[in-house]
């Protein structure tokens, strides 16, 4: 990891279908974050792809994350949940927050929820929109394609399928079609199936597969009268732009903002710091949090004496005569190197000496 940082406290929100896990941090308008498929919000803060964007993102905003029934630290789920279970485990975490009036930061599957609740029974209590790498569900697989190319329903969800299928195992699709971008980060090869057999067990994320290709919110678009910004990056081949296009053009109050990039989960793409600058603009709000980059430039995060015992390291030199060299202790070297180890995410002099220099 490039370094630790302190979890924010896990709180539980009461609902009719079981306790809803929480975290509530930072400072400014309130913004939920209405999840995706799965994820676990206490384990997001292991890895600084994960926590940074959330740190800077809390520098601006008052921040809500909940992980939905059957995932993460909530509790299980007796049955997949309609829309309409997902909207009131919505109500319960704004309840629980005392928030009355919020921005729902909607992410993948949870745009489907943030524009039902924004256009139904929790209209008054939201005061925007903020959609990212998302869609309005099933009702848009015909009709985006009005707006470019779409998947053909057969083949999506066979790939769907093979999500579930190498879930939580070292075959797993996430770092293949998800977040591509991870891939340059090499202690996320054996992060992600850990974090992904948190997040749910492989019977739970089949059934919230399935029960995700029920959720729609289509026909409620027109309804929507908030303002909202929809951001895709042009690549995404899980939720291809065609479906963010497509949401922009039928929002009536709708601006569409469109980045390279080719990831899904575009919180852990290296265009993060572009997406929070849209948000903080579009809401009228500032943050002064350290921005993303030191994750994609992770020697940046390095000393300067890490850089030199790192650099005598990839040279081929021992630490005896890296110690002389540099005129410290061998355990100074030895300190140096561990520290170095944790933030490039390798685990050995081997592993070092074969991670390039960017």
């Amino acid at each position: 990891m490039l370094g630790t940082v302190q979890a924010p406290p896990i709180q539980y929100a009461a609902s009719a279908r079981g306790q809803i896990a929480y975290q509530e941090f930072g400072a400014g308008p309130a913004v939920v974050i209405v999840p995706p498929l799965a994820q676990h919000i206490e384990m997001m803060w292991e890895q600084p792809a994960f926590w940074r964007p959330l740190q800077r993102l809390a520098s601006g905003f008052r921040l809500v994350l909940f992980d939905k029934l059957g995932t993460g630290l909530s509790d299980p789920a007796p049955q997949p949940a309609n829309r309409d279970e997902r909207v009131e485990e919505l109500r319960a975490v704004l309840d629980a927050t005392r928030i009355e009036r919020a921005w729902l930061l909607g992410l993948s599957e949870g745009g489907i929820i943030a524009l039902a609740a924004a256009s139904g029974v929790l209209a008054e209590r939201v005061e925007g929109l903020l959609l990212q790498s998302t869609f309005s569900g099933n009702g848009a697989l015909s009709r985006a394609a009005a707006y470019g190319a779409v998947p053909e329903r057969a083949r999506y969800r066979a790939f769907f399928d093979e999500v579930v299928q190498r879930w939580g195992s070292d075959g797993t699709v996430i770092l293949r079609d998800f977040a591509p971008s991870l891939r340059s980060i090499p202690a996320m090869l054996r992060w992600i199936p850990r974090y992904e057999r948190a997040a749910a067990s492989p019977a739970m994320i089949g059934a919230l597969m399935k029960s995700g290709f029920g959720l729609d919110a289509t026909e409620l678009l027109a309804r929507v009268s908030q303002r909202a910004l929809v951001v895709h990056l042009s690549g995404d081949r899980v939720v291809p732009a065609s479906f963010g296009k497509m949401l922009a053009a039928l929002l009536p109050n709708a601006r569409f903002v469109e980045l390279e990039g080719e990831d899904h989960f575009s919180w852990v793409s290296p265009r993060v710091d572009e997406i929070i600058d849209q948000l903080f603009a579009f809401v009228g709000t500032s943050g002064d949090g350290q921005r993303v980059q030191t994750v994609w430039s992770p020697w940046s995060a390095l000393t300067p004496s890490e850089r030199r015992v790192v650099g005598l390291v990839q040279r081929g030199l021992s630490n005896a005569r890296i110690a002389e060299t540099l005129r410290i202790s061998a355990r100074t070297v030895e300190n140096h190197l561990a520290r170095a180890y944790s933030k490039l995410g390798v685990r050995s002099r081997t592993e070092l000496a074969l991670l390039a220099w960017v």
